[in-house]
């Protein structure tokens, strides 16, 4: 396995009714994403603030590009999660293999919020276009978290805890 690393991935989100344990850095790489999706590549680095952010590629549903999931901000706290697809997305909804890519991410991340609704919110979201790149994004809770989604350069989907 590569060394450790920056992730950006895709999520799907299920609606909290109460916070689940703290999703780790070592517990996201034994999660589902990891063994169902092929990991490419994998990095690290140290934020300004004494945090880390930690970067995974994993390979794309059409064999060219790789989805990306980016976590942090620590290896005992991950309290952001984000998935990029490159830009051939196109405009329509987050389907298939891309869609169960989200949906893992977000099981992992917060295992007992409403899927359904979360994805419902992320389908209406994801053809929106932003200048302001993810953090102008607006976004909804669903439980403990809050999830945005919205195009840039490439499509991004997130989860952060409140």
């Amino acid at each position: 396995m590569p060394t450790r690393s920056l992730l950006t991935a895709l999520l799907t989100t299920v609606t909290l009714s109460a916070p689940a344990a703290a999703l780790t850095i070592p517990s996201f790489e034994k999660s589902a994403v990891f063994t169902q999706f092929k990991l490419v590549d994998s990095d690290s680095w140290a934020l300004n603030d004494g945090g880390m952010n930690f970067l995974y590629h994993f390979q794309h549903p059409n064999g060219v590009d790789d989805l990306t999931i980016e976590a942090g901000p620590s290896r005992t706290s991950v309290k952001r999660l984000s998935v990029q697809f490159p830009s051939d997305l196109g405009v329509n909804r987050v389907t298939g293999r891309e869609r169960a890519f989200v949906q893992a991410a977000l099981a992992v991340f917060a295992p007992k919020v409403d899927q359904k609704a979360v994805m419902a919110y992320i389908d209406r979201q994801v053809n929106t276009s932003y200048d302001g790149g993810s953090r102008s994004f607006p976004r909804k809770t669903f439980g403990p978290i809050q999830v945005y989604a919205g195009r840039t350069q490439g499509t991004i989907i997130g989860f952060e805890t409140r």
